[in-house]
């Protein structure tokens, strides 16, 4: 019952993307691949970057990005080009806070902090350093794999007991495992 990795799954129009901390994703990548034969289904790498955008002014950094009212909602996933690419805006499952994780090909990587900039600037948003958004992080009691949490923990050790079935005792997806 330890964790392999901790993944969000979304859902797309014509495809299901998994996200999680990246020093995770090679141990879910291997697990899910010799699983995938028996659920009929295929997985696959990309090679993706991606950006948190949280806070009271979320929404207006997704509109000014996309140039129209795109905030994913609960659960949700939008799609829109900006001038670095097309961009999914995703809901963030990991961060503890109510978030949107932009994530794009890293071949579009290189232009989308200044697009990104823009975006801030314009719905007179802030961006925080790393260490403010990890002290955010800590506040809110979320576990950081690799810190807090790891293949070592139970998902009930980390503040993740919302993932296991609390009748069943089983957590979410292992039953297709």
């Amino acid at each position: 019952g330890g964790l392999v990795a901790p993944l969000a799954v979304h859902h797309l129009p014509d495809e299901h993307l998994l996200a999680g901390p990246a020093e995770a994703m090679a141990a879910a990548l291997s697990l899910l691949t010799k699983m995938a034969p028996l659920s009929d289904c295929k997985v696959e790498a990309r090679d993706l970057r991606a950006w948190l955008v949280a806070g009271a002014r979320r929404a207006s950094v997704l509109e000014a990005l996309a140039g129209r009212p795109c905030d994913p909602g609960p659960g949700g996933a939008k799609s829109f080009p900006t001038s670095a690419g097309t961009v999914v805006a995703l809901t963030d499952f990991h961060s503890g806070l109510e978030a949107a994780l932009l994530v794009l090909p890293s071949s579009s990587a290189e232009r989308f902090p200044g697009v990104l900039a823009g975006a801030v600037e314009e719905a007179s948003a802030v961006e925080l350093p790393q260490a403010a958004l990890e002290a955010l992080r800590a506040e809110a009691g979320v576990p950081a794999w690799g810190v807090e949490a790891g293949p070592d923990v139970f998902p009930q050790e980390v503040r993740l007991g919302g993932w296991v079935h609390q009748e069943k005792g089983c957590y979410l997806g292992q039953e297709t495992m």
